[in-house]
């Protein structure tokens, strides 16, 4: 039970992260310069 509760733990944190990243890469970049 402890390694399925780490790796979910682990899983949400890196999903997390990427949201995060990706929402500052958007609002610091515009949106015309991703073409």
């Amino acid at each position: 039970v402890g390694f399925v509760t780490f790796f979910l733990s682990s899983v949400l944190d890196n999903l997390t992260s990427t949201i995060v990243m990706v929402s500052l890469l958007r609002k610091l970049v515009p949106p015309s310069e991703y073409r």
